[in-house]
C-alpha cells in the first residue's frame, strides 16, 4: 500500500487550541486560540457551548495567563500583564502605563483578591526582588517591597521565591557557584539566612518547590541524599534537611510532584517507560484510576482543576495522537463523567501516522542506552534510509508520546520514506544522577559515540541501509550533528545542524561569561573555557572542519542568543571540502517560531535528504 503524502504544514503548524484552564468556581473553560494569527483568550461555559473571544483585538499574543478571581483573569502579553473582567470586559494594565519590566508570580494563596506578587529584575545583576502589586485601581498603585533579594556575594542569585499560605515569601533557592542553596527566613521582617548548601549534583531539582500551610517545610523534587533518582520530599525549612519521602521510583527520576489545595501532596508522575501517576492521597487515587481506565492506550496529565477539586481538564497523547482535551467531572463519586472538549490537531489523523517503538541497546562501554525507532510504512523487502535525529539540551530527553517539540519533525521524516532513531544517549534527564552524570564533558565523546552505537544497533535488527544513513538535530542536537559528520565522517552520508553549537570556547564566552550564576556549573558539565581548551578544542567541529567530506544543511536564526548564528557562520566558513548549505532567518530566534520559516526550512530539509539519501 502505498502511504498518504501528507502536506508539509500539517506536521508543523500549531495546536489549534491550548493551555486549557478553568475557573476556580468550574463553571467556565477557557483557552488559547488564534484569532487572524494571534493567540487571544477564549471561554465558554460548558464543553459543547459556543465559546466567546475575550482578549481584545490587537497584534500581539497571549503568552500566558492564570486565573486569579472566578472573576478576574491575569494575562501576559510578551512583558505585559493586564487584569481582566471577564464580565465586563474591563482591563487594567499591571504596570500602570509605565515601562516596567516584571513577572507575576502564581501564587495567590494568603493574598487578598485585589493583589498579586511580582518579581522585578534589579538593574543587569541577574538579581529580582519581590512586590505586592494592587490591581483592583487603574493606574495600579506603587508595588511595596516584600522580599529583597540578599547579598549575591553571600547567598548566590535566587532562581525561584517561595511563598507559604499566608502569601508571605518564606523562602528562596539560589545558585552560588557550584552550589545551590536553599534560603530561608522565619517571618517577612526577618532576614534570609542559608540553611542548607547543596551541590547541584544533589540539590532540590528544577526550583519546583511549595511551601506546606505552617512555613516550616517546602515539598520538592529532592537529589539530596546518595540514592540516585530523586524523590517527592518534605524539606525542613530550618535546616534543609529531607523530613519526608513520599515516593521514589527506583530506576527513573520523577518529573513532576503535584501539590493541590491545602498543601497535600496530590501524586507523582514519571515515565517507566510511558508517563505513570501514582497516587499520595486517597482522594485523588480513584480520580487517577478513572483516567487510567477510561483513556486506554494514551498518557493523560491532569492540567487545571477546579477549586473544589471536583472539575479536571485532563490533556491525552498517543505517540499518533498529538493532543486531546477532556474534562473530568467527579461531582458523583460513583459515576465520574469524562467529556470530550477536542483534538488539538484534527489535521492529523492517526491512520496516517507511524506508529513508534521504545527500544534499548548496550553502549560500547557495557551503558543501557533507551531510545526510540519510528519506521515508514514497508515498502516489500526494500531497504529504506535512517535519519538519527538527536535531541537538544543535553539536558532533555525523547519520549514515546506525541512531543511538540519533536514529534511533528519525527512523523513528517517518516511520511516521506525515512526511519527515524530517538536515542537518550548519556546526560539525557530521566535516567537517574548516575546517568546524567556519564554525561560531563563528554561532548563529542562518550555522548557521541552513544548515538553511533544506536545506529550501529539499529542497522543490526532493521532492514536500514547503512549506507544512506543522515544525522539531523537541534541546539545541542545541531551539535551531535556536526560532530558526527567531521569526526565520524564515515559513519553518515549527510548532517543537518539546526541552530547547533560548532566551538564550545566561543560559545561559552558568548553565552555563559564568568559573571553568569551558571558559569561553574557549566565548566563541570561542558568544560572551563580557560583551563579546558585542549579538551574543549579536540571536539569543535569547526576547527576540524577539513575532514567534512559529506553534504552539510546549516539553519539558523539570526536573533539568537542561546547559540548566536556565529557558530554557524564559523562551521559554513570552515568547512572546504563538501558541499553545504545554509539557511538564515533573520526574524527568528532560537529554533523557528513562525509558520512560513518552519516550512521553508523543513521544505528545504525535505530536497536535501531526497537529493542525498535518495
Amino acid at each position: 500500500m502505498k502511504p498518504t503524502r501528507i502536506p508539509l504544514w500539517r506536521f508543523f503548524r500549531d495546536f489549534e487550541k491550548q493551555n486549557f484552564q478553568l475557573s476556580p468556581d468550574g463553571s467556565k473553560i477557557t483557552y488559547l486560540k488564534q484569532w487572524y494569527d494571534h493567540w487571544h483568550i477564549f471561554i465558554q461555559d460548558r464543553p459543547k457551548s459556543h465559546a466567546e473571544r475575550l482578549t481584545p483585538d490587537v497584534s500581539d499574543d497571549v503568552t500566558g495567563y492564570f486565573w486569579r478571581t472566578d472573576d478576574h483573569l491575569i494575562y501576559s502579553r510578551g512583558t505585559q500583564f493586564y487584569r481582566l473582567n471577564i464580565s465586563t470586559g474591563e482591563m487594567i494594565d499591571l504596570a500602570g502605563g509605565k515601562d516596567l519590566v516584571f513577572d507575576v508570580l502564581p501564587q495567590t494563596e494568603g493574598l487578598s483578591d485585589d493583589e498579586v506578587l511580582i518579581q522585578m529584575p534589579r538593574g543587569a545583576q541577574n538579581i529580582t526582588d519581590v512586590y505586592r502589586l494592587k490591581i483592583s485601581v487603574s493606574p495600579p498603585e506603587e508595588p511595596a517591597l516584600v522580599a529583597e533579594h540578599p547579598d549575591p556575594k553571600i547567598f548566590g542569585f535566587v532562581q525561584q521565591w517561595i511563598v507559604n499560605n499566608s502569601g508571605e515569601v518564606c523562602a528562596a533557592l539560589s545558585v552560588n557557584g557550584d552550589r545551590d542553596c536553599l534560603l530561608t527566613r522565619p517571618n517577612s521582617k526577618s532576614p534570609f539566612r542559608i540553611v542548607r548548601e547543596m551541590d547541584f549534583r544533589s540539590s532540590i531539582m528544577d526550583y519546583s518547590t511549595i511551601c506546606n500551610g505552617d512555613g516550616s517545610s517546602i515539598y520538592a523534587l529532592s537529589r539530596i541524599g546518595a540514592e540516585d533518582t530523586n524523590a517527592a520530599a518534605m524539606i525542613s525549612t530550618a535546616n534543609g534537611q529531607e523530613m519526608k519521602c513520599f515516593y521514589r521510583h527506583p530506576r527513573v527520576d520523577l518529573e513532576l510532584f503535584a501539590i493541590w489545595n491545602g498543601g497535600r501532596p496530590a501524586y507523582v508522575s514519571f515515565n517507566d517507560p510511558t508517563l505513570r501517576h501514582v497516587a499520595l492521597d486517597k482522594q485523588v487515587a480513584p480520580i487517577l484510576e478513572t483516567l487510567t481506565n477510561r483513556l486506554r492506550g494514551y498518557v493523560f496529565q491532569i492540567v487545571a482543576r477546579d477549586r473544589a477539586e471536583k472539575k479536571f481538564i485532563v490533556r491525552a497523547r498517543s505517540d499518533r495522537v498529538p493532543r486531546q482535551h477532556y474534562l473530568l467531572d467527579v461531582s458523583n463519586p460513583r459515576r465520574h463523567r469524562l467529556t470530550f472538549l477536542g483534538n488539538a490537531a484534527p489535521w492529523l489523523e492517526q491512520k496516517n501516522l507511524r506508529p513508534v517503538t521504545r527500544i534499548q541497546f548496550a553502549a560500547s562501554d557495557g551503558l543501557t542506552i533507551h531510545g526510540y525507532l519510528t519506521l515508514p510504512r514497508a515498502r516489500g523487502k526494500e531497504k529504506v534510509p535512517l535519519v538519527l535525529d538527536v535531541h537538544g539540551g543535553p539536558e532533555n530527553r525523547n519520549y514515546w508520546d506525541y512531543d511538540p517539540i519533536y514529534s511533528g519533525e519525527v512523523q513528517f521524516l517518516a511520511n516521506r520514506g525515512y526511519a527515524v532513531l530517538q536515542v537518550n544517549f548519556r546526560g539525557s534527564i530521566g535516567y537517574g544522577r548516575t546517568f546524567w552524570e556519564k554525561g560531563f564533558r563528554e561532548h563529542g565523546r562518550r555522548m557521541q559515540s552513544d548515538l553511533s552505537d544506536g545506529v550501529s544497533w539499529v542497522l543490526k535488527h532493521y532492514n536500514i541501509d547503512p549506507k544512506r544513513v543522515a544525522i539531523l538535530g537541534r541546539s545541542y542536537g545541531g551539535y551531535a550533528a556536526l560532530a558526527g559528520v567531521t569526526f565520524t565522517p564515515d559513519s553518515y552520508q549527510a548532517a543537518i545542524s539546526y541552530d547547533g553549537v560548532s566551538n564550545w570556547v566561543a560559545w561559552m564566552h558568548d553565552c555563559v561569561p564568568p559573571n553568569d550564576p551558571f558559569f561553574e556549573q557549566f565548566c563541570i558539565k561542558v568544560g572551563n573555557p580557560t583551563t579546558d581548551t585542549v579538551y574543549l578544542n579536540a571536539v569543535a567541529p569547526a576547527l576540524h572542519a577539513d575532514r567534512v567530506k559529506k553534504p552539510v544543511f546549516i539553519a539558523h536564526g539570526a536573533q539568537d542568543l542561546d547559540v548566536p548564528k556565529s557558530q554557524s557562520d564559523q562551521m559554513i566558513a570552515a568547512i572546504q571540502g563538501a558541499d553545504t548549505e545554509y539557511m538564515v532567518k533573520a526574524d527568528e530566534a532560537h529554533t523557528f517560531q513562525k509558520l512560513k520559516n518552519k516550512l521553508d526550512f523543513y521544505r528545504a530539509l525535505d530536497q536535501f535528504l531526497a537529493k542525498h539519501l535518495g
